[in-house]
């Protein structure tokens, strides 16, 4: 333990509190930073790349710290710089910059995350979350900017994971997760309207630890007739599973729009490097050449199989696994509100990336970042004191007569 700072008051705190409220404004304008560019380059593309840039100038930081970057993550880290450095490309920097943010923003915010903070940090992505779907709300109803809509639900899932975490606050953070899970179905996004319910099961960490597991099986039973109920009723909702082009993945029908022809052509090509890959950026150039007006893989895992080899999606997944392990014991351990927020949040982001670019963008990745990096710091420092006396205190002695 002696590598592990202790924490006075002010110090540090208000670099958490920035980071906190930057990526919270980073996941509210994902609908309009997704479409906005500066030049060819679009404003959620510069935030990465600063981002990315800022981790990386400030790694010293983390040399002699007990850091949360799990090995194999960093392993991997070093094999995506290696490979876009043979064969660079605007794509190659942007995902490599993505990937720097999700291993190394936790472990700055791990630096100087205390328990008060880290439940702060949970009000502050809460009340994101509101604000974000009142935007989102505003842009269905006037039509502004709508081809960034369907960015709100990704960027929404960990502000949802902060929400149903928290256990206090005033009664309009409490009920912020129905509002939010509202918004990401009427964004009609298929794989983050089923994951948000089933993110909403962390609304029973609210409850007793005894009361818990029939909770859970009920907030599952319930989330799925919810969803059946939409299926039933919504026709514009059930068109995005069942209209389109109708590929059949596991032996059943279902709308991946395209999806399904751009995963064979990027697995395809992938068994030609299935060590270390074609390079970072290499799956976006394959999909734009073969595909028009397509540019991304949308499945993060199979982008990182095709970029990186199975040698990064290995070290990749492995990264994932032992900070979820990390994650979860501390769960288990203190059942504090800010381990189930930020375990929900990074599985949800790794669960969209089946189907979606989630890995790669910044309102994805910032929020989940800062929750993971907020669970392991105050985790450390849970026993310990947030002060730390100025001088020993003294005995005066007399002599006696």
């Amino acid at each position: 333990m002696g590598d592990l700072m202790v924490v006075q008051p002010g110090q540090g705190i208000r670099t958490v509190h920035t980071l906190t409220a930057l990526a919270a404004l980073v996941g509210v304008l994902a609908g309009v930073t997704s479409v906005l560019h500066v030049g060819s380059t679009s404003v959620s593309g510069i935030l990465t790349a600063g981002s990315a840039a800022a981790c990386t100038a400030l790694a010293p930081m983390l040399i002699g710290s007990r850091s949360p970057v799990a090995a194999p993550g960093l392993l991997f880290l070093a094999l995506a710089v290696g490979r876009f450095l043979f064969t660079p490309d605007a794509d190659g920097l942007q995902n490599v910059a993505a990937y720097t943010i999700l291993l190394l923003l936790p472990a700055f915010v791990a630096l100087q995350a205390t328990p008060d903070v880290a439940d702060r940090a949970l009000r502050w992505f809460a009340a994101a979350g509101l604000l974000a779907t009142a935007l989102f709300a505003v842009q269905q109803t006037l039509g502004l900017l709508t081809e960034g809509i369907r960015s709100y639900a990704l960027a929404a899932l960990p502000m949802l994971a902060a929400a149903a975490a928290l256990r206090t606050g005033p009664w309009l953070l409490r009920i912020a997760p129905a509002v939010i899970v509202v918004g990401i179905v009427a964004s009609l996004s298929r794989t983050a309207s089923v994951v948000a319910f089933l993110v909403l099961v962390v609304l029973v960490t609210r409850r007793p630890v005894g009361h818990r597991v029939r909770l859970a099986v009920l907030a599952v039973v319930g989330a799925g007739a919810t969803l059946a109920a939409v299926w039933t009723w919504v026709p514009s909702y059930r068109g995005r599973f069942t209209s389109g082009d109708n590929a059949t993945l596991g032996g059943v029908a279902i709308n991946t729009s395209g999806r399904a022809k751009l995963w064979d052509v990027v697995a395809d090509h992938a068994r030609s490097a299935p060590l270390v890959g074609h390079g970072p950026g290499s799956a976006a150039r394959l999909v734009t050449e073969t595909f028009v007006g397509i540019r991304q893989p949308h499945n993060d895992w199979l982008r990182l199989l095709h970029d990186t080899g199975w040698i990064g999606v290995c070290l990749f997944a492995l990264a994932a696994v032992m900070t979820l392990v990390r994650i979860g014991r501390a769960a288990h351990r203190t059942d504090d509100a800010v381990h189930w927020a930020a375990l929900a949040a990074f599985l949800a982001l790794l669960v969209t990336a089946v189907t979606d670019n989630t890995l790669i963008y910044p309102f994805a990745i910032g929020p989940t970042a800062v929750l993971i990096g907020l669970s392991l710091g105050s985790d450390a420092r849970r026993d310990l004191p947030t002060t730390i006396p100025l001088s020993a205190p003294t005995t005066h002695h007399t002599k006696g007569p």
